[in-house]
């Protein structure tokens, strides 16, 4: 059985010396092409690898909770107190029951620009307006359902990107961005889809034409061979993943489920993506996923267990249980040391990050505590 890792965890993470002053500094130089940037990337980079837990401290790192841990950790103990942990979950993160939204907690260079840490990514408060939901569906409590009802206003203020009769694509941020993130749309059309479910009657309308609009653009941009870019584009830096992928597959089967409307040309679009990700990112030899398919930026790491997360999300959501299971076992044994998770193996074998809870350990936790609930719930229903 999962053990419980406790939603208030603290822990390092992949991201802490890129989040620092001296981190952002060098990538924004290393995306405007200043060889500065490169070099200080590159050093930080190989410190970063070599010595992980050393670093952070050299750099007075902090350990700390993060909002999409918590809300997978909540989503992972199904006999949990959501309205208890809820108010923990908003105390520790600010959270304005007004206008519920998260983000990364920390500040974040992208090629799109500077994040900063107040800031609330659509990839994000997804994960939180799910909880809610759940906490008012298991426990009818008000305040929760409050603050699904609020998160409208977030996904309202996210900028429109592009806009034709019958397609939309919106901003991973409500800031200013110059690239369309594909995997970003994809929760903004699943938001869409709980309020035009779950929201507000007057509203539900509004939020079904959004849905299908930001669906019609997603399968847009979707390539012939069934994969999508991260970027909307072809410019410089655009790349094909696997836990990018997934995420916009996991958001389209959601959409599919409580949207029928869509069913057929999304359920064609769901088995073209799957198909990709079975064929170019999952390892035969290893029966791993491998973490490109495409990419701009190189870096020591072979084997991701976020990506192993997602791919087991998948099989789950496809009903492919017994697949899941097997696959579930085995990036365990991979990924776990006794007591310990690391988030990923180098191209030496060498595993990194220890207890990283953020990168992919709370995702996998989740995605296999989701399975282990479908063997209960199957073995309860034999025996009744």
């Amino acid at each position: 059985m999962s053990e419980k890792i406790s939603y208030t965890v603290r822990s390092y993470d992949p991201y802490d010396l890129w989040s620092t002053k001296i981190g952002v500094w060098a990538r924004e130089r290393f995306y405007k092409g200043l060889l500065v940037g490169r070099l200080l990337c590159i050093i930080i980079g190989v410190v970063d690898w070599l010595v992980p837990e050393l670093s952070r401290r050299i750099f007075r790192v902090r350990k700390k909770s993060y909002p999409i841990s918590s809300c997978l950790l909540i989503g992972a103990q199904p006999d949990i107190n959501y309205p208890s942990a809820i108010r923990w979950f908003c105390d520790c993160f600010k959270i304005k029951p007004s206008a519920p939204s998260v983000g990364l907690g920390f500040c974040w260079m992208s090629k799109n620009g500077l994040y900063d840490e107040s800031v609330s990514f659509i990839t994000h408060t997804p994960y939180f307006v799910e909880v809610c939901l759940q906490c008012y569906l298991k426990t009818n409590d008000v305040n929760s359902y409050e603050m699904f009802f609020n998160s409208f206003h977030f996904i309202e203020s996210l900028e429109v990107m592009e806009d034709g009769e019958s397609h939309l694509a919106l901003s991973y941020a409500p800031v200013k961005e110059e690239r369309i993130v594909v995997n970003a749309n994809a929760y903004a059309a699943y938001l869409y889809c709980l309020h035009a479910t779950y929201g507000a009657e007057d509203r539900r309308a509004y939020c079904q034409a959004k849905a299908e609009k930001i669906i019609n653009w997603i399968l847009l941009n979707q390539e012939d061979d069934g994969s999508w870019f991260y970027y909307s584009d072809d410019a410089e830096g655009n790349f094909i993943d696997c836990f990018h992928s997934c995420f916009v597959l996991k958001n389209l089967i959601k959409v599919r489920n409580i949207m029928p409307s869509l069913n057929d040309r999304v359920f064609l679009s769901i088995d073209r993506g799957f198909r990709f990700l079975k064929e170019n990112m999952f390892d035969e030899n290893s029966m791993l996923c491998k973490r490109f398919v495409s990419r701009d930026i190189k870096d020591p790491f072979k084997w991701d267990i976020y990506d192993q997360a997602e791919y087991l999300g998948l099989l789950i959501d496809l009903k492919l249980y017994d697949e899941a299971a097997l696959f579930a076992k085995h990036v365990e044994a991979v990924f776990r040391r006794e007591d310990d998770w690391f988030s990923r193996i180098d191209m030496f074998g060498l595993k990194w990050g220890r207890n990283f809870i953020r990168w992919g350990i709370a995702p996998f936790i989740y995605q296999r505590s989701r399975l282990e609930q479908i063997s209960k719930d199957s073995c309860v229903s034999c025996v009744e």
